[in-house]
């Protein structure tokens, strides 16, 4: 074989290498328009309409192709978490459960990324219980994947929605 087609072979395993690799890391189910579907092919999401220019991740149960019940969306901009929503995803959709933002927390029901203005205090209730039992599944996955930095910061934050109810 002559030097430069041995070359171009080498070269070619080297370009194949990386991708290898890529194909074996899981795939985030991520979000990156408003109020389009977007991310894996077998589990899609809405982001919420203020999320737009965000990076919004999913990790959750998917049922038919759509993120759907209890989980953690977490929003990055510039590589930063910015916001999170811990409760449940309805058919892709935020449906119960808190956003934990910079000015607090926004609890209850939703409907199209919306709060839906509801006084009865039960679905506020309601809201932060399924938000602190959505932090404290999400706390144990990430024990069991060895990363005890956020295993913790979740237990702490389920903590913290638990002690909103008193």
């Amino acid at each position: 074989m002559s030097s430069i087609r041995w070359f171009n072979n080498l070269k070619l395993i080297l370009a194949v290498i990386p991708l290898l690799f890529l194909s074996l890391t899981p795939t985030p189910i991520v979000s990156e328009e408003l109020n389009k579907i977007a991310g894996r092919e077998d589990c899609k999401f809405i982001s919420p309409p203020e999320w737009q220019d965000r990076t919004v991740v999913w990790d959750g149960g998917c049922q038919n192709g759509k993120a759907h019940g209890q989980g953690v969306l977490r929003a990055y901009k510039d590589g930063l978490s910015t916001l999170l929503f811990l409760g449940n995803l309805e058919h892709g959709e935020i449906s119960l459960g808190v956003i934990d933002c910079d000015d607090g927390y926004i609890a209850g029901q939703f409907s199209h990324g919306e709060l839906l203005p509801d006084l009865d205090r039960n679905v506020v209730i309601n809201a932060f219980r399924n938000a602190a039992a959505a932090a404290k599944t999400y706390s144990k996955r990430l024990e069991r994947l060895g990363n005890q930095e956020s295993a913790s910061f979740y237990l702490k934050k389920a903590d913290e929605l638990e002690h909103q109810l008193d």
